[in-house]
């Protein structure tokens, strides 16, 4: 004991190295550690493997606290320890509990979040040696298979997690916990009140004929307001009854917008730009069921089969009371959770798809007691019929973006359709969403199924339906379950995310489904431009786009010829925001996104002698200003060196290059409107293609015009028009090479 009372002095002493441990090194090492701990085969050797651990804590802090952890979740296999265990196991009590800094956010996190809870670990299976109540030790419920979850009592009946059980919260305001239903529905009730962005639907009602709602974000018509119509988004929330998380979130995601409705940027351009439908709450009857008992659960009385990878007990794991999943068909909720009522019925909501892979899949089964059981016939239960009338509510042909929010496992699941561009930009868009959340890329990984195989999912039946990015959102934790915060390590603790970690949970993930939905509105164009002189300020350029049917009509109405070493200022506008400000008001990247801040703006032209040259202009991040949204419109000063061939040049133009706030390149062709078909149509890249989803640099203003086609200029007028015969033969020339002095590597000049 002594030996192992040293060693904690010296990991007391090295704490500090531990301390501004990353999220990710911090899940690396209780994930090696539980590795490590599954190898050791006996009381004996556990007790070795914590020594060990205690001495190797001046080496590696983190680890060393990982493996203790890992170990004392271990111990509690043994039912009566040996006195050196036990001596051990007592000598970690004197490990004082520490914190561990939060790097993303500490000041909104929370300040400090706990390390490893070693000490209580150690603590709580003491008692359970000891036979010794926890602190929160409720009564028993009767019954075989009723189990009691505690933050630190062991029993017969009892599951320790670690941290204190959830329970559900009857204020309406976001915290530090989950909320009940009637608060969130208090809570939205209060966000629309007064509000001409937010507005209620019934779209049905469940089994047990609870109203089910969804919830509208965005302005009262359906076209942009340039007159294109609106694209649509569809969030999924609480599929599953004991995944709190998701309606945490999913409502989150709606506060973030009413809280933002007048912020002039991003969140006014998304509610006028995009019909967004949310719900809440989809198994309303099932949420209520384990929000009535928040600590008692019911392991499985139907031996559900044991998937490839999931240990014996998979089969008796637990199904009812708080950690019940499915809907309620058949079953009397007043008698669960109860052993022999028929508890174990119900419907999964998503495997009960109506898609081709309705039953398929080893993930099915046409047993109504199974956790995974798919319904008597596709979409055969009233919240599936639900969730395809929000869909409608949306407008379903113009959806772009589906996101059914699941706990657990930290992933982004999702189908690959084998539309191979649809399959590439919805595994693109997890990337940057990921990114959003300030943990990096790949904090939530994308993991997708083949095409033509499926379980019956709400992302099958919309991905290969509508053809559009589709996923089932997983919140944190990953499979390492709670013990990523300090749990104990019961096996179906990630689906009780501690209290404390709710609130970042909900930030990081409005964040992230801002962005998919803001990267989904479209690509960014070009529509209008201004030259001025500094001096008098007259114009001597000035064009815009301007809706035309389908499309768009380039209107020029002032294009003087530039002059060298005269002053001017540039002027260009956005169809969409493309920066976002701190509070500071400096301009800024969005969450975990690496575009560059200023854009590159340059002056090409021909000169009189069909010689090309191209003169860059100096741009800089914050000449980011506000025409219709704020940052939607750039500004800098320029004088053109006295070198350049201005003098009856053949053709000058400018040339645009930028990403939005997203990493999403310019629309090159802003005469054709970008939409949606199992890819973008109508985006177009810097060699016209538009079957690439790349974009690239604007070229399609030009200040002088020699009549050679541009994107978005079919014949060589400033108003459109057909092509026609000469066009597309004085096009051919061009490609060819015939004018090959007017082309440059990245494309026409």
């Amino acid at each position: 004991m002594r030996a192992a009372a040293t060693a904690l002095l010296v990991l007391a002493a090295t704490t500090a190295r531990a301390d501004h441990a990353t999220p990710e090194q911090i899940e690396a090492a209780m994930r090696a550690a539980a590795t490590e701990a599954k190898a050791y085969a006996d009381e004996s050797t556990m007790v070795t493997g914590l020594q060990r651990a205690q001495a190797s804590g001046a080496d590696d802090p983190l680890a060393a606290e990982a493996r203790l952890l890992q170990l004392l979740i271990r111990l509690r296999e043994i039912r009566a320890p040996q006195a050196q265990t036990r001596a051990v196991v007592a000598a970690l009590l004197d490990h004082a509990p520490r914190t561990m800094t939060d790097p993303v956010d500490p000041e909104q996190r929370g300040l400090q979040r706990p390390a490893f809870a070693v000490t209580g670990a150690a603590r709580a299976l003491l008692r359970q040696w000891d036979q010794v109540p926890g602190k929160d030790t409720p009564a028993p419920t009767p019954g075989p298979g009723v189990l009691i979850l505690t933050e630190d009592a062991f029993g017969e009946q009892l599951v320790p997690l670690g941290y204190p059980v959830p329970v559900p919260l009857d204020t309406p305001e976001p915290g530090d916990g989950f909320r009940s239903y009637a608060a969130l529905q208090a809570r939205l009730a209060a966000l629309a009140e007064g509000s001409a962005d937010l507005r209620a639907t019934v779209v049905g009602r469940s089994r047990e004929q609870r109203d089910i709602a969804a919830w509208t974000l965005g302005d009262a018509d359906d076209t942009t307001p340039a007159g294109a119509p609106e694209p649509a988004a569809l969030v999924n929330g609480t599929i599953h009854a004991r995944e709190w998380a998701s309606p945490e979130v999913v409502v989150g995601l709606i506060e973030r917008f009413a809280g933002n409705a007048e912020d002039g940027g991003l969140y006014r351009y998304l509610l006028d730009h995009v019909n967004l439908v949310v719900v809440p709450v989809l198994n309303v009857d099932g949420f209520l069921h384990t929000q009535r008992t928040p600590s008692v659960t019911l392991e499985s009385e139907a031996g559900d089969p044991i998937p490839a990878g999931q240990p014996p007990e998979y089969s008796n794991y637990p199904r009812d009371g708080r950690l019940r999943r499915k809907n309620l068909r058949s079953v009397d909720a007043d008698a669960c959770p109860a052993p022999a009522s028929g508890c174990m019925n119900g419907v999964d909501l998503n495997r009960n798809s109506d898609s081709q892979f309705f039953a398929s899949g080893n993930q099915n089964s046409g047993n109504p007691l199974s956790i995974v059981h798919h319904g008597p016939s596709p979409a055969s239960e009233p919240e599936t019929q639900a969730l395809y009338a929000a869909a409608d509510l949306a407008r379903r042909e113009r959806l772009r973006l589906y996101v059914d929010v699941h706990s657990f496992g930290r992933v982004f699941f999702g189908v690959n359709t084998g539309a191979s561009r649809r399959d590439a930009l919805t595994a693109t868009l997890v990337q940057r969403m990921s990114g959003a959340t300030g943990r990096g890329a790949n904090r939530y990984p994308y993991d997708a199924t083949p095409p033509g195989f499926g379980i019956g999912s709400t992302d099958e039946y919309f991905g290969y339906g509508l053809q559009i990015p589709a996923y089932t959102l997983e919140i944190e934790p990953t499979g390492n379950g709670a013990s990523e915060y300090g749990g104990f390590g019961y096996h179906h603790d990630g689906f009780i995310l501690p209290e404390s970690e709710i609130a970042r949970v909900r930030r990081e993930l409005a964040d992230a489904l801002t962005l998919g939905l803001y990267r989904m509105a479209g690509p960014p164009t070009l529509i209008e431009a201004q030259i001025r002189e500094a001096e008098g300020d007259r114009v001597v350029y000035s064009a815009r786009w301007q809706a035309q049917g389908d499309g768009r009509a380039l209107q020029t109405d002032v294009a003087e010829p530039l002059a060298t070493q005269t002053s001017y200022r540039l002027w260009l506008a956005f169809d969409k925001p493309m920066r976002v400000r701190d509070e500071q008001n400096e301009v800024v990247p969005y969450a975990g996104q690496t575009a560059p801040l200023a854009p590159s703006i340059a002056i090409e032209g021909l000169s009189a002698e069909g010689t090309s040259f191209r003169q860059d202009l100096d741009t800089e991040a914050q000449g980011w200003l506000a025409q219709r949204y704020a940052n939607d419109a750039y500004a800098l000063d320029f004088t053109l060196p006295a070198n350049l061939p201005l003098t009856d040049a053949r053709r000058l133009n400018l040339r645009v290059d930028v990403q939005d706030l997203s990493g999403q390149a310019l629309d090159a062709n802003p005469a054709t409107r970008v939409d949606w078909n199992a890819g973008w149509s109508g985006y177009e890249d810097g060699n016209g293609r538009a079957d690439t989803d790349t974009g690239g640099p604007d070229r399609s203003l030009r200040i002088v015009d020699d009549g050679s086609p541009t994107p978005g200029d079919d014949g060589g007028g400033s108003g459109g028009g057909a092509f026609g015969a000469l066009g597309l033969f004085v096009a051919l020339l061009w490609r060819r090479g015939i004018c090959r002095s007017a082309f440059r590597r990245d494309g026409p000049i």
